[in-house]
């Protein structure tokens, strides 16, 4: 019942329009709710108003890939990683991107990374 949640939030959104978790919940809704253009304006207000609240970028960045805009959604999941480098969703993005574009070598740094995070490699 994603539209019906997202029509919720607007209506808490018209009484708090700064609140964090509201645009998030918000943008998250419509991006679960297969409106992946409509989740970009909540989330856009929320990153230019909470620049350090990560969550943001990683629903934004999965609403623009989502789009098919895989290159703005790598620069919000590498936002993300300089929020909370130990946050294991964005990893798996951007292996994916880079993958795709035959970065072999930022691939592999990913790859290792992740595994650092996870607690299954070492540096």
């Amino acid at each position: 019942h994603y539209r019906a949640a997202a029509v919720e939030y607007e209506r808490a959104r018209s009484r708090v329009p700064y609140s964090v978790r509201i645009l998030n919940k918000l943008g998250l809704c419509y991006y679960l709710g297969g409106e992946h253009e409509l989740a970009l304006e909540p989330l856009g207000f929320a990153a230019e108003f909470y620049p350090g609240f990560s969550a943001t970028y990683i629903n934004r960045g999965r609403a623009l890939w989502a789009l098919g805009r895989e290159s703005e959604a790598a620069e919000d999941f590498w936002r993300v990683l300089d929020i909370n480098p130990f946050n294991p969703l964005p990893y798996g993005y951007l292996i994916k991107h880079y993958d795709q574009r035959g970065d072999r070598d930022r691939v592999e740094r990913l790859v290792r990374d992740l595994a650092v995070i996870s607690g299954q490699g070492s540096r």
